[in-house]
């Protein structure tokens, strides 16, 4: 006879994949996004160490604040020509988010991210060496604030 397990199971029990998300950057079509960097948690030190100059100690303690974006460079629609229209706007954008969808595509959650700013586009490489790889662009993002909803 088996015995019943201990640990209750909710009977809706389902994991986030990594694959389901859309990310939604005001001029930027979604499907171009090949990935994403979250940002991790890190706890805000409640002591400066004085070893370390204020420069290095602030720019840690804001590292967490980025966001790492990842897209497809396609011939049409022109990502470049996305991208540097992004980066030519004046101010932040005012918010991006990040969808998390179920494996039917339906929405799960949102974390939203606000008064967003361009500080790094990375081009990849030309060369003729591997003529089957693609284009990629890296952004670099970093955010006043975000909220998970």
């Amino acid at each position: 006879m088996k015995e019943k397990s201990k640990i209750p199971i909710p009977p809706k029990f389902s994991l986030v994949s990594n694959c389901h998300f859309i990310l939604l950057i005001p001029g930027v079509d979604s499907f171009l996004v090949k990935s994403v960097a979250r940002p991790p948690y890190i706890r805000p030190k409640e002591t400066w160490n004085r070893e370390k100059p204020d420069w290095q100690l602030l720019d840690e303690h804001l590292a967490h604040k980025k966001l790492i974006v990842v897209l497809h460079n396609a011939i049409a629609p022109s990502t470049e020509q996305q991208v540097q229209e992004l980066v030519n706007q004046i101010g932040d954008i005012p918010e991006v988010e990040i969808r998390f969808l179920d494996p039917v595509g339906k929405s799960i959650g949102s974390r939203v991210f606000y008064g967003v700013k361009i500080e790094r586009v990375d081009y990849d490489l030309l060369t003729y060496d591997n003529p089957n790889s693609s284009s990629e662009i890296k952004l670099t993002l970093s955010y006043n604030n975000d909220k998970l909803l």
